[in-house]
């Protein structure tokens, strides 16, 4: 007959070798997540192998231990039922039901564990303040690329070409495709630093340092061109400022980046071209075109309200309502969700974008935590961004986007 004694032993053994593979699940993730941050601006290919390997090691770490508190919040509820509503959506799809599966599957829910992933590994401060740095650090001398490639034409990291605008203007890209997703990664990392840099607490060297960087880095967003980014960065110093009050900072910044749209050349003649809605050839993209987009959009709306035309199919639908024109993305994200997968989807997103924030709001009104306000305002930044844009179907825009929302809501618990 076995000693009590040996069976305890053997019990405590086992114990701590699970807990041995938990911990080492749990740092596997926790670095794969930092791959992901820094990896966002260079390459698609490692963002998915860093995101894949992520998502495996924290499904082991959850069979070994079930704990699925980070769960309980309103947040998780409406991200729930935007996945529920975009699955139903799929109903829809009719002879394109295989790309809806695969929007559904690997986008879409692939983003939900991304952001439910963050959420839990990273509330540790240690952790935090390490994705933080990351992404700060890269996000700074990605800028430095950019501004250099405005300058000489050369992108230096990459070799990456210049942008085109609509109106013939040379537009920084950095290491990414589009002048415009260039600029909407700028916003995100030039409102976090900001945020920061409102911070009562830090040295005045360090003010200094980060000031330099941050004009670094609003003259590359600006000669990215993209007005998008523009008008989420004035509403980001905005929301800084009613939550903030730090009227002797934020109103003299606003103020010099809106007197630059008006006056820096280029800059100048790209702020005005937006109020320009003639177009005289219409396969040609130029800023018109973008309304006519969002008119395709509507009328597929007008159609499917409720459930939308069938998740990823917006593209495929697109030139039976205005082939006349090379298919595009909505160019609205809020929109294209409607278009695709109706309005309980559109409404369940941005019920959970919203309560996110509102998370991290409330959090910044407790205890005057400048990253969290900082990280709230290139959140909030982002989506206006993605009123005129397609941040959200692209792979490097959305893991930032869901990474940081993660970030968000790990810093609000």
């Amino acid at each position: 007959m076995e000693n009590p004694s040996s069976k305890l032993l053997k019990m405590l053994d086992k114990k701590t070798l699970k807990d041995k593979w938990i911990n080492i699940a749990d740092i596997i993730v926790e670095y794969c997540l930092y791959g992901a941050i820094f990896f966002i601006p260079k390459s698609k290919a490692a963002i998915e192998i860093f995101v894949c390997l992520a998502i495996f090691f924290f499904l082991i770490k959850k069979i070994l231990k079930p704990d699925f508190k980070f769960l309980k919040s309103i947040s998780c509820l409406f991200l729930l039922l935007f996945i529920v509503f975009s699955a139903l959506s799929i109903f829809n799809s009719h002879i394109y039901i295989k790309k809806g599966l695969r929007a559904l599957i690997g986008k879409w829910m692939e983003y939900a564990i991304i952001f439910l992933l963050v959420k839990d590994t990273l509330k540790n401060k240690i952790r935090f303040r390490n994705a933080i740095f990351i992404l700060l650090i890269f996000g700074v001398v990605v800028g430095i690329d950019g501004f250099i490639q405005g300058l000489s034409g050369v992108e230096l990291l990459w070799d990456n070409p210049m942008g085109v605008t609509n109106n013939g203007l040379a537009a920084i890209t950095g290491p990414f495709r589009h002048h415009n997703d260039f600029g909407a990664y700028l916003l995100v990392i030039i409102a976090l630093m900001i945020g920061i840099w409102l911070s009562d607490n830090l040295k005045f060297i360090n003010k200094i340092l980060l000031a330099f960087c941050i004009g670094l880095l609003l003259l590359s967003m600006l000669l990215a061109y993209s007005r998008g980014s523009w008008l989420g960065f004035i509403f980001a110093l905005i929301l800084m400022l009613a939550l903030s009050r730090r009227f002797k900072l934020i109103i003299p910044l606003l103020s010099i980046f809106i007197l630059l749209l008006f006056f820096l050349p280029g800059v100048k003649g790209r702020s005005i071209l937006t109020f320009q809605f003639n177009s005289p050839n219409l396969l040609i993209w130029n800023d018109a075109d973008r309304f006519r987009v969002w008119g395709v959009a509507f009328r597929m709306i007008r159609e499917n309200p409720f459930l939308g035309k069938g998740l990823g199919t917006f593209m495929d639908y697109f030139s039976k309502y205005k082939p006349n024109i090379v298919v595009q993305y909505a160019h609205n994200c809020f929109l294209q969700i409607w278009a695709e997968a109706g309005i309980f989807s559109l409404v369940s997103f941005l019920a959970f974008a919203a309560s996110v924030l509102f998370e991290g709001i409330n959090k910044f009104k407790q205890n005057n935590d400048f990253v969290l306000l900082g990280l709230v305002a290139s959140m909030f930044a982002f989506l206006v961004h993605s009123f005129f844009d397609t941040n959200l179907y692209s792979l490097q825009l959305s893991i930032l986007f869901w990474l940081c929302m993660g970030l968000v809501s790990a810093k609000a618990r």
